[in-house]
């Protein structure tokens, strides 16, 4: 089937009952744990010591990044969330096991290691507009011991409705990690949703990931500089892993939604952004995928999981840093885009 853009209307009473359902649902996120800080401020000058602004801190505040953000979603929205990932025996650490048992999220499958930094971005913010980012981070691949008591942490969790993986590329996320992930999610009827980074390999036989325009070109080496080359990417994409469905994030374009149909065909529909005004676009990935995964465990289509996700995607980007959304606003916001 040709790829079409598609109707972004949703009955109001299907949008009421697909979002009443996350409170139901129980999600593990296995992916690369961050300790994110934010350093905002004022300039109001240049340094005489070099050509670079002056900030004058105004407030600091750390917050979950990387797949602590994708968990912290899950949890504003209602929904059970497991953390299943390894961090270091750090100051950083230490910030994002009290975050994460704040804000209510299991963190009985986390992993620590005494020779690992956690990762840590910090991002000094003047005016809203970011100066510059500091990173301190390890990205060895963690050793299958790890590996093994992650699995089996997972394997412990009961009830479990869905498994995201959140890929940052800082060594959580391994070939063993993965294969045993997707054995155990195809054995038990378990979906595991993907947001990729680098080696689209690991997701083989996953149920869905999520890459944004610039993954994709890079995974596929095709431009995707039209609706057509996202197609034919996305098809390219699908059918290299053996993916029932992708789920393209595109920025100001929106989104695209690929699900696989019967014989070789791939259904594509185009969905316009909800988004009124941008700010910031760090965690809008994260929005996505939590949004995405807990819509489709709730009952609804892919198509229906990608417009609420795409309204998500619209509030957070109109927030700074690595925002998250609760489940009234996002029922006040689907039933005004979506509803009928």
């Amino acid at each position: 089937m040709d790829a079409v853009g598609v109707a972004v209307k949703i009955d109001n009473n299907r949008i009421t009952n697909i979002l009443e359902g996350f409170k139901n649902r129980k999600v593990v996120v296995v992916g690369d744990l961050m300790y994110d800080q934010y350093i905002c401020g004022n300039v109001d000058r240049i340094s005489p010591e070099a050509p670079v602004p002056v900030v004058n801190v105004v407030k600091e505040e750390g917050r979950l990044g990387g797949a602590g953000n994708v968990a912290r979603n899950i949890s504003s929205l209602g929904a059970s969330v497991s953390m299943a990932s390894v961090i270091g025996s750090d100051i950083s650490g230490n910030k994002v096991l009290e975050m994460i048992e704040s804000d209510g999220i299991d963190y009985s499958v986390i992993e620590i290691d005494t020779r690992r930094k956690t990762s840590t971005k910090t991002r000094v913010i003047a005016h809203t507009q970011h100066v510059v980012r500091i990173d301190k981070e390890d990205k060895f691949l963690i050793s299958n011991d790890r590996v093994k008591a992650l699995i089996h942490g997972i394997q412990d969790i009961r009830s479990l409705d869905a498994i995201i993986v959140s890929d940052y590329n800082k060594g959580v996320i391994t070939k063993e990690l993965m294969r045993e992930l997707v054995i155990y999610g195809n054995t038990y009827g378990i979906p595991i949703i993907v947001d990729p980074k680098i080696d689209f390999s690991l997701y083989q036989n996953c149920t869905c990931i999520t890459p944004n325009i610039k993954e994709l070109e890079v995974a596929t080496g095709i431009k995707c500089n039209t609706d057509d080359a996202v197609s034919h990417a996305g098809r390219n994409m699908m059918r290299r892993l053996n993916l029932p469905t992708l789920l393209v994030t595109r920025g100001a374009l929106g989104m695209t939604i690929l699900i696989a149909g019967p014989g070789d065909e791939i259904e594509v529909k185009h969905i316009p952004t909800f988004a009124q005004e941008v700010y910031d676009i760090v965690g809008a990935g994260d929005s996505v995928i939590a949004v995405y995964t807990l819509a489709i465990i709730s009952g609804a289509t892919p198509r229906e999981a990608a417009l609420i996700a795409n309204v998500a995607a619209g509030i957070v980007v109109g927030e700074v840093g690595a925002a998250t959304t609760t489940i009234d606003k996002l029922l006040d916001e689907c039933i005004r885009i979506l509803g009928e």
